[in-house]
């Protein structure tokens, strides 16, 4: 009887306890056990980084010839050859167009020599007319009127002789114009000091419109270029590619524990044309796509990777230099809202907060949160 007496006193007292409790803590969720998990709300920097494997190398630029219609005559120089500016480089085959240049000025000169022939044949018919014409009008004859309308009409007709000279002339000089023109676009000279570093072409091949014959680099233009890319990568380095599914807001690289801001370099003329049908589509294959290249700025002591260098290229997709943030574990998710369990006095305190950024290892808090606060985090 005693046993049952005291079993039953204490139910009372527990259960009495209890209703006390969520009476007096309503916004209490689950009592903290002996051990959890926990962490305390801080401030940091928070970054999202997706990291990728690149080469620095030199910058080429492709060159190409403006003429169309030709052959590929000589390639002077080599991969590895220093260049100077305006050193010839490569010419075209321009017999075809020297023969026609020969032909036009040898058309000329026999047209000068033919229009003054023809010229001085019409100033003496007009002096004979206009002899006549003095002649009767000196004796008084009474035909002169007839003979200044013979006057007047080979007038007329030398004018438009030499009208028609003229413009036969002037066809001659436009068409020849034109083909000096061409002869010019025939020589590949370089466009500044520096180096060789690849050649694209075959003896006597045929010259295509915008395809790169010779790649050069200035000697102090080290760039990065990614070894291993996404689509999601390029989307995100490409401002005019709307909705990506992340976007880069820096870009560095880790070299022989150095870093190095990036810049993202645009795609080139002929990088245009020929990627210009295979723009980035989440599902285009990423061998269609141009490998994104960074020129890679000075350190603040001024220094540069060398040539050939392995780097590790990180995409920030966030980054806030003091944020007030949490684990991304301690952070639950209600529909239209975000909560985390507050740990005060031993107990888990359910917690709505307002959040900014978030990346796999951290979330902003904006509000419901203070520095120094403790959290519960997920296991």
């Amino acid at each position: 009887m005693v046993k049952k007496t005291t079993l039953f006193l204490f139910l009372v007292l527990f259960l009495s306890s209890c209703a006390n409790y969520i009476t007096e803590r309503p916004e209490l969720i689950q009592p903290v056990s002996a051990r959890i998990d926990s962490a305390v709300v801080d401030r940091g920097v928070i970054t999202g980084i997706t990291r990728r494997s690149g080469l620095t190398r030199l910058l080429s630029e492709g060159l190409f010839f403006d003429a169309a219609g030709f052959r590929l005559s000589n390639v002077y120089v080599f991969p590895g050859d220093v260049v100077t500016e305006g050193q010839l480089l490569a010419s075209l085959d321009t017999t075809r167009i020297r023969e026609e240049i020969t032909e036009l000025e040898e058309q000329m000169a026999q047209m000068r020599i033919s229009n003054q022939r023809i010229n001085l044949i019409r100033e003496l018919e007009t002096e004979i007319l206009l002899t006549e014409h003095d002649e009767l009008q000196r004796h008084a004859a009474v035909n002169t009127e007839r003979l200044q309308i013979q006057i007047n009409q080979a007038r007329l007709l030398f004018e438009q002789e030499r009208e028609r000279q003229n413009l036969s002339m002037q066809q001659l000089e436009g068409r020849l114009q034109s083909l000096t023109i061409q002869l010019q676009g025939t020589e590949l000279r370089a466009p500044f000091d520096g180096l060789v570093t690849f050649t694209n072409h075959s003896f006597n091949m045929a010259i295509e419109p915008l395809v790169p014959i010779i790649y050069i680099a200035p000697t102090q233009s080290i760039i990065v270029e990614m070894l291993d890319f996404t689509v999601e990568d390029i989307l995100s380095i490409a401002p005019f590619i709307p909705a990506p599914v992340y976007r880069a807001v820096r870009m560095t690289a880790h070299i022989n524990g150095d870093v190095f801001e990036l810049t993202h370099i645009p795609l080139t003329r002929e990088e245009q044309l020929f990627y210009g049908s295979n723009m980035p589509q989440p599902a285009a294959p990423a061998g269609w796509i141009a490998p994104p290249r960074f020129y890679i700025h000075p350190t603040a002591g001024g220094t540069l990777p060398s040539l050939g260098s392995y780097a590790s290229i990180h995409l920030y997709s966030a980054w806030v230099e003091d944020a007030l943030r949490i684990p991304v574990n301690a952070l639950f998710a209600e529909p239209g809202s975000f909560h985390v369990y507050r740990i005060q006095d031993g107990r888990q305190i359910h917690t709505p907060i307002e959040i900014g950024i978030s990346t796999n290892t951290f979330v902003e808090v904006l509000s419901g949160l203070s520095e120094g606060d403790e959290v519960y985090v997920r296991p």
